[in-house]
Order: C-alpha cells, then structure tokens, then sequence
C-alpha cells in the first residue's frame, strides 16, 4: 500500500490579506455590491506519503470538487487550487524510453519524479515512479492551497479531496487502480490573523532551495523548465554570453539557476555576466523583510560575475542597463502586467533585447488556473509580447502541465 500522512487535515485560516479583495455580487437597485465569495489565506501542510515495494508507479491528485453552472451559479469554490511542492534534484536524472525527463528526489535515489505529471492548479498532480527496492520508502512534501468560501454558506468550509492511485509492478498497460483517499477541510475565520510569509520560506529552506552552491534543490517545474531553456539558449554561444533575470520574488528560482550554472563549467565558462533586476516595490521590500533572501553571492569565489540592479517604484528606469544576451523572465505576471509596470516592463526589455540577435525566455504557468500563489485574471503576456514589442517566438520543449516556456525574438525564430 501507499499511504499518507497528513500533519493537519481541518486547518482554520483567515481571509487573505490586503490587498486581495473578496468577489464582489452584482450591483443592487441602491447601486451597492457585496462579497460572495472570500479568498482565503495560503496554506501549508506538511505531508509524508509512505510507500511499499508493491507499486512500480504512484499518482497523487488533488482536486476541489465544486461545480458553477446554471443550476449553482453561485458556487465559487471553483477557483480554488492547490499543488504539491517538493525537493528534487536540479539536474535531471534521465529520461524514460518513451516518456518524459525524471528527477530525483532529493532525500532518496529509488524515487523518481515524472516531469510531465507534475500539475500545480484548480486540478493538481504529481506522479512517482519507484524501483524494485522501494519498501519502506517515504516522501516528505508540503500541500500548498488557496481555498475560497462562499459568503452564504454556513459554516465557511471548502474541501480539497486527495487520491492517491497506482499500477504495481508487473502491470504497466493497467490504468492505476485507487489505493486511498483523504480530504482536508478548510474553515474561515473572519477575526483570524494573517500569517506572514516566514512560513513558507522556512519550508523552501528546509528543502534546500536556497543553497547557492552543491547541494540544493527545485521545488516548483517552473524551475526545472527555467534551467532546460537557459540551457538550450546558451548553446548557440561559445563565450561572453550576458544574462539578465528580471525579478527575484522570493529567490528560489534564481538560486537554482546559480547552483546550475556553478555545477556545470561547460555552462559557468561562457558567461561574461548575470545581473539580476530587483523591482524596489516588491522584491526589494522581500528582502528588507526577510534579509536571508539577499542573494550573498562572492564574485571571486565563484565562476560567475554577478550584478544587481532595482528597478525603481515610480516606473523609470535605472541608468546602468546592459544589453543582454539572454533576458529571463520566470512567473512575471503579476507585477508585468499590473498597472503601471507594464510600461516599466516594456522598456526594460526594449533596452536589454536592442542587440538584433537577443532571446527572451518567457517561463509562464499555462494558464491563470494554473497559478496558486498568485493572484492573475487576465493573462495575456503573449499578446503583449507581440503585440507591443513585436517579438517572435518558438516554443521550448518542456513537457509540463503546468508551465511552459516561448524563446522570444526580433527576428523570426526556427520551431
């Protein structure tokens, strides 16, 4: 059997914090509008799925089960998601003769994790794949959610339903046959503090995200598909490649592009430079908040030479901008399309990408059901890319359900 263990199946949580606003009803005959539907705050609960030497391939699938149609227009559960972060080796550890990349998990070689069956969203997924030495095999991970509650309900309760399926060795061909399921009732407090950010950031620490050298892991196939394109990228170079990494968030994803770059000379010996962009009005504040996420990176120690330049909060630009090469934009949705920051955006890229020969890696979640922590109704990146900078683009093969990459261009680019 697999089973899991769930440190906290009826968590209590407060709405999310300001400046996240409810879902507003129509507008009444007096012109008012009220809530009918709360989002509430993340949630992190700590997991540990035990598995047996039975089961050649192990599904985990999370889903919370509502439905809004005409007969329940009023049901908004619908928009809640979840995922399943966990630890794996950057690098991957092969792929499967007829399948998709696999990467280890971090703590145990005879545990594969399936690229391509890794979902983050309104449905979410990840699929193990062990070896015949399996028993008494176990996988810590975190299960990551934002619910939302119905303001006429009573009580405020949203559930996410976890099955967990395999096929056993022997019967590949077999659909995967359901070994248990568990369910995790969230509740809303209306007068519940909200936790801070330490949270989590203490779990990405914990798995080893931060680590800028050796050991360390991705938690998120955003990573993974970030570091594929890169890599793909600087194979058109020989030397003096120039990088640029807009927006650092909480860090996790440009650590583990260092530790790829530092861990491969073939990759590190081609880089001239690597400046990171930091926006004053987000990152910046991270950072004064939590100071560990300083990127404490030593110019002399290590192989590459790395730079840092924020981007102010009244939407101008500094003036020490250098072309890049290659410009990487991972998950920049929520601040590039926010407001004023698309003109920011634009002409920060318009001024990296002058060089005729200069590719843009876009790293976007598929769809804004596809996006957990964030909050992002209208996803159009895409056509903001073309439409207002006039790039051209080609898909980077990453088969993930949920993010995608498109090298972007001035010029036309070969599929």
């Amino acid at each position: 059997m697999a089973q899991l263990d769930i440190s906290h199946c009826s968590p209590t949580i407060p709405k999310a914090p300001e400046p996240i606003k409810p879902i507003m009803g129509p507008t009444g005959p007096d012109g008012k509008q009220f809530p009918v539907a709360y989002r509430g705050d993340e949630v992190w609960i700590p997991a540990v799925i035990n598995f047996d030497s039975e089961y050649e391939y192990v599904y985990i699938e999370g889903s919370f089960n509502y439905e809004r149609n005409e007969a329940n227009p009023n049901e908004l559960r619908v928009f809640s998601k979840s995922g399943f972060w966990l630890p794996v080796k950057d690098k991957s550890s092969g792929r499967m003769k007829f399948g998709e990349a696999e990467y280890q998990y971090s703590a145990d070689p005879r545990i594969q994790i399936r690229n391509d069956h890794w979902a983050f969203g309104q449905k979410s997924c990840v699929e193990f794949v062990l070896d015949t030495e399996s028993r008494d095999a176990k996988l810590d991970f975190v299960i990551g959610a934002v619910p939302y509650f119905n303001v006429a309900d009573s009580p405020l309760e949203c559930i996410l339903t976890i099955k967990i399926s395999g096929v056993k060795f022997g019967q590949k061909g077999v659909p995967p046959q359901l070994i248990n399921k568990y369910e995790i009732k969230y509740s809303l407090d209306d007068n519940m503090m909200n936790s801070s950010n330490e949270a989590v950031l203490q779990i990405f620490n914990d798995f080893e995200a931060f680590n800028l050298k050796g050991d360390g892991n991705s938690i998120h196939p955003k990573q993974l598909c970030t570091q594929s394109a890169l890599k793909s990228e600087l194979s058109r170079f020989k030397e003096n490649v120039k990088i640029a990494y807009i927006g650092a968030d909480t860090t996790e994803n440009i650590c583990s592009l260092i530790r790829i770059l530092e861990s491969e000379n073939s990759l590190s010996s081609k880089i001239e430079r690597l400046t990171i962009y930091l926006t004053e009005d987000w990152d910046q504040l991270l950072i004064q908040r939590f100071p560990d996420l300083e990127i404490e990176y030593n110019n002399q120690n290590g192989l590459i030479n790395l730079e840092k330049c924020v981007l102010p909060e009244d939407g101008t630009l500094p003036k020490n901008i250098h072309p890049a090469d290659i410009t990487i934009a991972t998950y920049v949705a929520p601040w590039a399309i926010s407001g004023d920051n698309e003109n920011q955006y634009a002409e920060l890229l318009q001024n990296l990408m002058s060089s005729k020969d200069s590719t843009l890696i876009s790293v976007d979640p598929m769809s804004p059901n596809h996006i957990v922590r964030s909050q992002v109704s209208d996803f159009n990146l895409p056509d903001f890319y073309k439409g207002k900078l006039n790039l051209k683009n080609k898909k980077h093969r990453f088969n993930n359900p949920s993010a995608e990459a498109e090298i972007w261009s001035n010029k036309e680019v070969s599929s």
